[in-house]
This record gives structure tokens, sequence and C-alpha cells, in this order.
């Protein structure tokens, strides 16, 4: 059945003119009868009776006419509450983030685009990578902020744009005896014990393909803990738990540690902005997208302290 034909058929019943409901209609009076009478006969019932130059509902016409009343009601409710809810200044957009984007880079880029879309409201939380890409593929998120990943045999749904590269360094307790030293290279800390990032984590990849490029494909870091997040490998480290790699970002800096740059190593965190292909993307979510491509160097530069 036409839907427009539905349209017409409740104009003209409104009106009682074929006249009057083409001229409101903007069609002329011949394709609004001919519209009626396509109607009709697809109904296999006449819905109209003429009544001098008017034309009237019959008992059918308002049979129906109460149901196509009902039916365009929903259908135009529905209208309206899909586009409130896409629409750029009232949608609410999801999004996660890895620990280190949440910490440095996404803050700044928040607070510049609120002050230019002060309606959007923004669901943020904090997972790894592998938990972002999860909940890409399962439609739970509009945009993600991660790190590393195979995207052409694991994540080939999945778009990306690299924002920037993080540095990689070497956190050592403060007492450590390297800790008089800024660089280090890494026949210097093989033999130690190391906190590792877990295998939902992106930089674990990265981490573990540097180690293997230097040290080989067979060479093991000898581990005693496994974690999600930079923020908590800082911390151990700094209780003399074992060495960790993190990024260098001042949020995770204690007094308790040193950063040292591994110079055979010389690696980089990549950090992706990520959204599922051919899926409809809101406005208010594209706004954020395009918003975050044109300002990827945002990030608080690092002050390394002084010992």
């Amino acid at each position: 059945m036409n839907w427009q034909h539905l349209i017409y058929f409740k104009k003209v019943a409104e009106c009682e003119h074929l006249t009057r409901a083409s001229e409101e209609l903007f069609i002329s009076t011949s394709a609004l009868s001919k519209a009626i009478a396509n109607l009709e006969e697809e109904l296999g019932i006449v819905l109209f009776e003429k009544s001098g130059r008017n034309i009237q509902l019959n008992r059918y016409g308002k049979m129906f006419y109460n149901y196509v009343v009902k039916a365009t009601g929903e259908i135009e409710e529905g209208i309206h509450f899909i586009q409130r809810a896409a629409n750029v200044y009232t949608r609410n957009i999801h999004v996660s983030t890895i620990f280190s984007v949440g910490t440095n880079y996404l803050p700044e880029l928040l607070s510049r685009f609120n002050k230019e879309y002060p309606q959007i409201h923004i669901e943020l939380s904090q997972k790894t990578t592998r938990q972002i890409l999860s909940e890409l593929s399962a439609n739970q998120l509009d945009l993600g902020f991660c790190s590393e990943f195979n995207q052409a045999e694991e994540y080939p749904f999945i778009n990306r744009d690299l924002l920037y590269a993080e540095e990689i360094f070497l956190a050592i307790p403060a007492e450590h005896p390297l800790a008089d030293r800024t660089e280090v290279c890494f026949e210097d800390i093989h033999d130690e014990t190391f906190i590792s990032y877990n295998h939902a984590t992106g930089i674990a990849s990265t981490i573990s393909k540097a180690i293997e490029k230097t040290a080989g494909p067979d060479f093991h870091l000898k581990t005693v803990f496994s974690v999600n997040d930079p923020y908590t490998i800082t911390h151990m480290v700094a209780k003399g738990l074992g060495l960790g790699f993190v990024i260098e970002n001042s949020s995770l800096y204690t007094a308790n540690i040193k950063l040292l740059k591994v110079t055979d190593l010389n690696f980089f965190h990549p950090i992706y902005m990520v959204w599922k292909d051919n899926v409809y993307m809101s406005p208010a979510a594209n706004a954020l997208r395009k918003y975050a491509l044109c300002h990827r160097n945002l990030r608080t530069p690092y002050i390394r302290p002084a010992f």
C-alpha cells in the first residue's frame, strides 16, 4: 500500500473537498482524484460519497479513517523522536577510551568540543583496546579511542584514523641502580623482572613486537604481574615490584619512579580513533569525529621532573 495515498486520503477526509485538499497538498486535483481511486481499488471498497460539491466519508471510510489517523500519528511521532535523538545539538554520544587517552588528550579535546557543542552529552567509559573493539562490533559505541590492533585479520569492519603516537619509556624505582641514568639499552635490563600489560591491551602487542625485533622471537620477559593500565604499572614499580614500560604522561608520574629511554627499542604507542564501518553515525558523533581529526595535537606536554 502506498503511504502517500494514505496521507492524501486523510487530507481529503478532513477537507471534504478535492480542490481544497489538492491545494493544501500542492498537487493537481486530477492526481489527487486518481490516488484516491487507486487506494479504493486496492482496498476493494469505496470510501467516499458525493454530497453536492463536497465529498464525505461513508461508513467504511470513517472506520478506515480512524486507523489511518492512528497509523500516521504513530509514524510522525516516531520520525520526530528519531530526529530529536539524532540531532547534533541533543544527541547522546557513547565513547570509550583507553586510560592514557582519557588522562591526557581527551580532556582537552572534549573541553574545546563542549564549548562549540554545549548541548551534546557524552557518555564516556575507560576500557582496554580489545574491550573497545568488542563494544564497537556489538554496536554499543559511537566512537572509541584505542591503541594498536590487528585491523586486517581481526577487525576489517572497524575504521580507524591515527591521531598521534606516544613514546614508550622504561619505568624503574627511584632507588634502582640504574636510576642515575637517563637512558639504557635493552641488554642492561633484559634480566630484570617486569610488570607487563595483559593481552587485552594494544600496548602489549607494540611492546612485544619491539622486543622481538631487538632480542629475537624466542626471548620472553620475566613477568610477575599483568595489568590493564599504565597507572597501575607505575604504582607497582614505585613499590619495587618490578620494572615496567609506560608512555610519557605527566598524570602517571609519581615521585618514587624514574623514566628512562631504551635506546635500541625506540618504540611508540599509536593512538587511533575508531568506529564501525557501514553503520549509521549520528550527526553528533560525526561532529566529534571530525573535530578530533582537526585537533590531533592537544596532548599536555610532559615536563620531566628534576631529581
